[in-house]
């Protein structure tokens, strides 16, 4: 038995390989289709994907072969990474690299073989596309089935490069979620007179949640926006503008002047085609009582629900977000309001509005209206939330960016109290 030289670019082979991390992961559908497609093409009862490791070949998918690697030293596929083409072996008893190898004296029998190798794109053979029989084949193959063979080479590199491409982009948004996260934490979100859901359709969102307390009055100020878009086109925007909010919270000034500078931020650093629709909700605490402030521009209606369930709409008005320069922003409806005594109140991302209930119907802004006017009180987050997950279950592929918010005013006024 002659066992396979190793190529003189071996290690960078293997660095190339190893790159993949595709070595002893579970079965793939992708990489399943291509072996039952060479199957029936060739009319074979064995086949393998293999990936050419250091001591060992490992079969990334197979037919006909019950292990899932052997050792490299008596593979064939080792021969076709070391010469980097094609073999032919029409029948094994006959060919003396071969007659006495483990693989054709034992189990699986091979008498017949051929196999194309798997080429980067920067010219490493990594792996190898292969057939093999139990019977030979004194003709071997035609040019148009190793044609054939080598075109699926092909896509199974392609298929290795998606992967790997995947892999990179998944690691990469992973690391940007937690920067987004870490930008827009804040201890007021924690609050028991604050409850949040927040479902992105994608790993990053566009969708935002922001609140702090002013320095100079001590009022809480809660930011719910919504990029245009989402995934990570829509979510660059976030880190930036966190900080923005923060530092103009920190340095007490006033939410209208915030809304101005968030805007003339905004409007410097998007893109044209890019903007916000958001929301500022100011709560204080004034000798008369918990005071509310609103802003809304393209949010759906703010809802303010008492405890006999009764709703007060505060609908959008302003302009979006990085749309105009402007240092002076008009806060329409900016207005400050005595909430009625045990009242909530609710925002949310358009992604609420337009979840689909079981139905297929749209649930709309009086859907949601009516989901938390019928629930009591300390129920009607919940509510809303399980219509959320149930929309969820039942339109996996039609769910947008979706941020839920409730403010309870009892709980916050004794935070408001502690100054």
């Amino acid at each position: 038995m002659l066992q396979a030289p190793l190529p003189n670019d071996e290690e960078r082979r293997l660095s190339a390989l190893y790159e993949y991390r595709i070595l002893d992961t579970p079965a793939e559908e992708a990489f399943d289709r291509v072996i039952r497609l060479v199957c029936r093409l060739f009319s074979v009862p064995m086949a393998t994907i293999t990936l050419v490791d250091r001591d060992r070949q490992w079969f990334k998918s197979s037919c006909g072969v019950d292990a899932c690697e052997t050792e490299r030293g008596i593979s064939f596929c080792g021969h076709v990474v070391f010469q980097g083409a094609p073999l032919i072996v029409p029948d094994t008893h006959e060919d003396p690299r071969f007659a006495d190898n483990p693989l054709v004296t034992g189990p699986p029998h091979v008498r017949f073989y051929a196999g194309v190798p798997l080429t980067t794109y920067d010219g490493l053979h990594i792996g190898v596309l292969c057939v093999q029989d139990k019977q030979p084949r004194p003709q071997g193959i035609s040019a148009d089935e190793l044609a054939n063979l080598t075109e699926l080479a092909a896509m199974t590199l392609d298929e290795l490069e998606l992967r790997k491409a995947k892999s990179q982009v998944d690691a990469e948004q992973e690391i940007a979620r937690r920067v987004i996260n870490c930008a827009t934490q804040n201890e007021v979100l924690g609050n028991p007179g604050v409850r949040h859901y927040y479902r992105p359709a994608e790993r990053l969102s566009g969708d935002l949640l922001l609140a702090g307390r002013r320095s100079s009055d001590g009022a809480l100020l809660f930011l719910l926006g919504d990029f245009t878009g989402h995934g990570i086109g829509a979510a660059v925007g976030v880190p930036a503008l966190a900080g923005k909010f923060y530092d103009q919270i920190e340095l007490g000034v006033g939410s209208e002047q915030i809304l101005g500078r968030l805007n003339d931020h905004l409007h410097k650093h998007l893109p044209p085609d890019m903007f916000l629709t958001a929301a500022l909700i100011e709560v204080s605490l004034r000798d008369d009582g918990i005071h509310l402030a609103i802003w809304n521009a393209g949010l759906p209606s703010i809802l303010l629900i008492s405890a006999q369930g009764q709703a007060t709409h505060f609908a959008s008005e302003g302009l979006p977000l990085g749309i105009v320069s402007s240092t002076s922003i008009q806060a329409a409806g900016l207005e400050y309001h005595l909430p009625p005594a045990k009242s909530r109140l609710y925002a949310c991302s358009d992604g609420v509005v337009e979840s689909r209930t079981a139905d297929g119907s749209m649930l709309a802004i009086e859907g949601l209206e009516n989901t938390l006017c019928d629930s009591p009180s300390e129920a009607r987050f919940d509510a809303v939330v399980k219509l959320m997950e149930d929309a969820r279950e039942h339109n996996s592929r039609d769910i947008d960016d979706i941020t839920f918010l409730e403010l309870d005013f009892d709980n916050l006024s004794a935070m408001l109290s502690q100054q």
